[in-house]
């Protein structure tokens, strides 16, 4: 007989508020930066001024934007407070649930450069994206169905990444959560929303020149060439970058989380059902990896190798989340531990590129030091002005 693992006794949540208040303030350090140009360029990009794209994030703020003369801090402001909606998320699931396995995946996903790279792309809009997903899964498990594939509708228009990163883990909660039919129209919906956005055609030069022209008065040196990404077609922009290096970069990566979400599946396959699954299990397999293997895609859309590889493993580490919340607190066989252990070291290896060409923080009592010093001082808080 094959060996298994109990869970055991229940953590004491001041151990685990203790562990994972560290991660979390090692992941801070070590990639922590103030929002850059560009996305405070790109949050105050709205409808009312001709954009159809990204726009979603500058409309709601252009009212403030306008009385403020689009003051950097007010989108600096909302980029914090979105990173803060996130984090607060993650810890609350990390404290509430009574998985060991679940706490450990969140702290290895902090402790790893993964953990450091989410406060190096604070800014962008995959962290709002994601902070959506929640509240609608939340939302799902409330029996407001409706309501969360409302929510997921308008990520349309806040990145159109979102049919290739957030869409997919939302399309597998529901295929767990709902009938499969009302899964796959709640799934359509927002992803048939995205398609119209995508398809839509470049902004003119008119509506560029006229943000360009309010930008000009703002304390901060806007990026040109961030708004230039919405006067290019698909074939303009991949005359920019090299595709099969970016892919280079991403897919290895995702092809062996895939096949780690396979292999632990086959582990203890029937361990991985419950009661409550509607369709069958190979059906689940094949949106678990999907939710992982879409995000590779993104190597179409962009040279920022190092956020769409980010991607892929923080779906990942969603999809492994979900898919022992499913599981439940059945014994865990020693072939599982050995996947979920190799899976975490995994993660931890990989390497980020970040922005602006900075570099992760390294850990030291000095570099400790200076950190706190420059957020005693303001000065980790300071745009560069570049």
């Amino acid at each position: 007989m094959e060996t298994t693992i109990d869970h055991g006794p229940r953590i004491d949540r001041r151990v685990t508020a203790i562990v994972v208040g560290l991660a979390v303030f090692i992941a801070l350090y070590t990639g922590f930066r103030v929002p850059n140009a560009w996305s405070a360029t790109l949050d105050a990009v709205s409808i009312t001024d001709g954009f159809h794209r990204r726009f979603v994030v500058g409309t709601l703020l252009r009212p403030l934007a306008l009385a403020t003369d689009f003051d950097y801090r007010l989108f600096a402001t909302f980029s914090y407070l979105v990173l803060a909606g996130l984090l607060t998320i993650i810890v609350a699931n990390a404290l509430r649930t009574r998985l060991l396995e679940q706490r450990l995946l969140v702290i290895a996903w902090l402790l790893a450069p993964a953990g450091g790279f989410l406060f190096n792309v604070i800014g962008y809009f995959e962290l709002l994206l994601y902070l959506i997903l929640f509240v609608s899964i939340w939302l799902v498990r409330r029996a407001r169905l409706v309501a969360a594939t409302a929510l997921m509708t308008v990520t349309a228009g806040i990145h159109e990444i979102s049919i290739l990163t957030v869409l997919p883990l939302y399309g597998l909660v529901l295929l767990r959560s709902v009938p499969w039919k009302h899964a796959v129209i709640a799934t359509a919906i927002p992803a048939l929303v995205n398609v119209i956005v995508l398809s839509l055609p470049p902004a003119s030069d008119d509506v560029i020149a006229s943000l360009s022209a309010s930008l000009a008065q703002a304390n901060f040196t806007f990026r040109v060439d961030a708004l230039a990404l919405f006067s290019r077609t698909l074939s303009e922009n991949w005359r920019l970058f090299n595709v099969h290096e970016v892919a280079e970069y991403v897919r290895p990566i995702a092809y062996v989380l895939i096949a780690l979400v396979i292999g632990l599946w086959f582990t203890d396959r029937s361990s991985w059902r419950n009661d409550g699954d509607r369709l069958p299990s190979w059906l689940i397999l094949v949106a678990s990896c999907a939710a992982i293997a879409v995000p590779i895609l993104l190597v179409y859309g962009g040279g920022d190798s190092s956020r769409w590889r980010f991607l892929v493993v923080t779906n990942f580490v969603l999809v492994m989340w979900l898919m022992l919340g499913y599981r439940g607190r059945k014994p865990l066989r020693m072939g599982t531990i050995s996947l979920l252990v190799f899976a975490m070291l995994f993660v931890a290896r990989l390497d980020f590129w970040y922005f602006d060409q900075l570099e992760p923080r390294k850990l030291g009592y000095r570099p400790i030091v200076e950190f706190f010093m420059h957020i005693a001082d303001g000065s980790l808080f300071t745009m560069a002005k570049e």
